[in-house]
């Protein structure tokens, strides 16, 4: 299962699954690599979103917003998104005035975007970014009760 989600060949590409590619089946199309759908798409994709991804979001959420499979875009796509959302609702023409908080200790990709939300250890080649604010991780203990 790693290697349909990951660029980089990790050996787990078994010659089983390489044969399971020539069986009928939902998932033979993901077996070999990896299928870029923001490209090309396979005929399919809506239905399995519906079927596959849905029923296992959380709950009230109505849409999924997919990437490259790479965290930085992830992490990219949900900053975006979730800055967009915020403008949009509270009827904010200037989401550019936004921030993230970030937390100490982190590290959310080397984008700009993560960079700016991650801890500055992280910025080794002292990239340019966001003045967001960074806070200390909350220290909690399980169970909270």
């Amino acid at each position: 299962m790693l290697d349909l989600n990951t660029s980089l060949a990790l050996g787990y590409n078994y010659e089983s699954f390489m044969w399971d590619r020539m069986v009928p089946g939902k998932y033979d199309r993901f077996l070999q690599g990896k299928i870029d759908c923001s490209s090309l798409p396979p005929s399919d994709y809506v239905d399995l979103l519906r079927e596959v991804v849905m029923p296992v979001a959380p709950s009230g959420m109505t849409q999924v917003h997919l990437t490259d499979g790479r965290v930085s875009s992830a992490n990219d796509a949900a900053i975006s998104v979730a800055l967009f959302a915020y403008a949009v609702k509270h009827d904010s023409a200037n989401y550019k005035q936004l921030s993230v908080l970030g937390f100490e200790n982190s590290s959310h990709g080397y984008s700009i975007a993560g960079l700016s939300c991650s801890d500055a250890s992280t910025n080794k080649n002292n990239c340019p970014t966001f003045k967001w604010p960074i806070a200390p991780l909350p220290k909690l203990k399980y169970p909270l009760a």
